[in-house]
This record gives C-alpha cells, structure tokens and sequence, in this order.
C-alpha cells in the first residue's frame, strides 16, 4: 500500500486581540461547545445593537462613560467571531449583534479579580492588584503587543500614523466593505438611534405649554412636526442607503433594521397627528406669519345698480379654502365694500394680527345672484 504523505500549511500566529473590560459578567454564557455569549447589557428597550471592544489595549475613561473601577477584562481573538465588524478604530471597535442581541466570542481568556465568580468552562487569569497592570502582564506572558490606554482618537505611545494602520489592518483582515474606521457617533446606527430619542422627545414637549416651533439653519421657524418629518425623511434615506451598500451586514441586522424602522414609522404617525391638530386649530400655515402686507390703493366701487331695481340688501357669502378655526364661517359683505374684508378668528387665533384676504369682486356679485334665486 502507498503512503501519501499530507503537508498542511500551518496557520499563523495571530497576535490581535479584543478587550472589553465590565463590572460584572452577569450577561456572560458559556454554550454547549464552551463558546462564550455576551448579551446585550444595557435597556432591554434600547435600540442599541453593538458590543464594543479595544485592539489590543484598554479603554481609558472619558465624557461617555468610567471603566476604571470595572474589574473583569474579557480578551477575545477577533479569528473566532462571526457576527459582521461594522467599526474597527483601535479605540473603539464595534460588531453587529445578532436577533437575540448576543455576540459570540469563541474561546476568550477572562481576566478576573482574585476569588471573583466566572462561569465554568472559561479559561480564567486571576489577578490582584492594578486591572490594567494586570492586563498588561498577560499580554507580555503571551508575547502579543499591548498599547496600554486609549483615548479619544489615539492609543498610548502610539503615533497617529500607527494608530491608522492598526485600524485599516485590522479592517482588512476581519473586515467587508461596509466596515467603517469613523466614529461611532457618525454611523447611521448611531444617528438612527439619537434621531428617534431627540424626535420623541420633542413632540413630548410640544404636546405641553410652550414652544411650538423650531429654529431651522435657516433661522426659518417651522412646527415642530414638520421639523420631526424632515428629519425622519432624511433618516429614512440614510437607512436605505446602508442597506443598499452594505447588504450582507444589512441581512444579518435585518431584526434591528425592523425596529429601528418601526420606530420611525411610531414618530412619524405621532408627527401626523400633531399637523392635523395643529392645523385644525391654526388653519393651513405651516410656519409663523410674515409681517402684513402693504395695502394697495383701494379697489373701484361696484356700479350702481339699474334704476328700475331694488336696492341690493347685505349679501352673505361662505368662505372657502378655510379649514381650521373660522374657516368654514359666513362673512357679511356689504354692497360698499368692495374686495377686501376680515377674517378675524383664521388661525384660531394663534397666529396674531387678523388677516386681510382678497375677494374677486365679479365672483361676488355672481354668488349674490345665486343667493337670491
């Protein structure tokens, strides 16, 4: 019998890692097959569908939030996580989760305090003392580069052109096209997630004595519903776009897509109600009056009437066009005046000064004629 002699070619040694560092990992599971589930820890209402991590390093406290005191660092290698890398700045590097907002990490090593609970199954590195001199230990003793803490933009001892590379390496290698080496904050999750916060926000406080309009950059005041659907439009817009250009993390995140979309279609039907009372009690403007008009030279009299006629009686006409308070009344016009009259409650009131509101004189006197048949 021949013997065949089999040459595999030996994978290399990976040295990147993953860092999140917690305060507890009660999210934490461990499957059948000893991989390790993080959930999801924050709101279970909140929109939020990613887990962050540090390349090789660990976060440093700033504005969004304080890790210091947070004692369990999980330490994942990027090689064995499946879910789609939407971010990967060496700061902050970010992955989808999946429908039950988990991401799965392999076989990670838990860095832990002395006697500090840890599932079994997991491998375990105790420490006592400092977290981070700790962590610092443990990648020496595994010979894998460590750049200490990051901060906003940049890793400790670490050049901004190091900083990029680590980033765009770390892209291409675990990475897809629609992996981002922005911030977070300019993501269209993120934007997804602060417009449905900011909108319901402000149509909660519209519903309450106030304010009604909002400051465009324009410096244009319009209602505060109009203001909530431009903005749903627009994040509407940006939603499909993500989708169009990244559908393979689209797909994976197609549960999220559902709610965040859901969301938006709950904003934008509160915003449709709050127009159509809004425009039941002011009427159809959609912004705040300009200043009046200049009145023009006034308008001719109307002939007078043949001898043989009687003289014509106040006529009353209805008005038209006018939804809202005051709209659908009657207006007197009386035979000497002539195109020009008031409409005292048009608006409900709300929106200041009466308004003086043109009538085509010859459509007057036709609808006079039709009143007296």
């Amino acid at each position: 019998m021949r013997a065949y002699e089999f040459i595999f070619e030996a994978e290399e040694p990976s040295t990147d890692r993953l860092v999140r560092v917690v305060p507890n990992i009660d999210n934490l599971s461990v499957g059948k097959d000893g991989s390790v589930n993080i959930k999801h820890n924050l709101d279970p209402n909140s929109l939020r569908n990613t887990s962050h991590w540090t390349q090789n390093s660990v976060v440093g406290s700033h504005e969004m939030g304080d890790w210091s005191k947070a004692g369990y660092a999980i330490i994942a290698d990027p090689r064995e996580i499946k879910n789609p890398l939407l971010g990967a700045r060496p700061e902050d590097t970010w992955y989808a989760l999946d429908k039950n907002k988990q991401l799965n990490v392999g076989r990670p090593t838990i860095l832990a305090p002395k006697d500090a609970p840890v599932p079994k199954g997991v491998n375990v590195v105790r420490y006592e003392g400092d977290r981070n001199a700790a962590l610092q230990q443990h990648f020496a003793n595994q010979r894998i580069p460590y750049y200490g803490e990051t901060g906003r933009n940049n890793l400790s001892g670490v050049d901004m052109n190091q900083y990029q590379q680590i980033g765009q390496q770390f892209a291409r290698k675990y990475g897809n096209q629609g992996t981002t080496l922005d911030s977070h904050m300019n993501t269209v999750h993120s934007r997804a997630e602060g417009t449905i916060g900011s909108i319901q926000d402000q149509l909660n406080a519209a519903r309450q004595p106030g304010q009604k309009y909002v400051t465009t950059n324009t410096q244009a005041q319009i209602p505060v519903w109009q203001d909530a659907q431009n903005r749903i439009r627009s994040m509407r817009d940006d939603i499909k776009n993500y989708v169009k250009n990244n559908p393979e993390a689209a797909k994976f995140e197609k549960d999220y897509w559902r709610n965040v979309v859901g969301s938006l279609k709950q904003s934008a039907a509160d915003a449709e109600a709050m127009r159509l009372a809004d425009t039941k009690r002011r009427g159809s403007f959609t912004s705040l009056p300009g200043p009046k008009p200049i009145p023009g030279p006034p308008p001719l009299p109307p002939p007078p009437p043949p001898p043989s006629s009687p003289p014509k009686s106040p006529m009353s006409l209805k008005t038209t066009g006018m939804k809202g308070g005051g709209g659908g009344g009657r207006t007197n016009l009386p035979p000497d005046i002539a195109a020009m009259y008031q409409l005292d409650s048009f608006g409900g009131g709300q929106l200041g000064a009466d308004i003086d509101y043109p009538i085509n004189l010859m459509k007057a006197e036709k609808a006079a004629r039709a009143l007296k048949k």
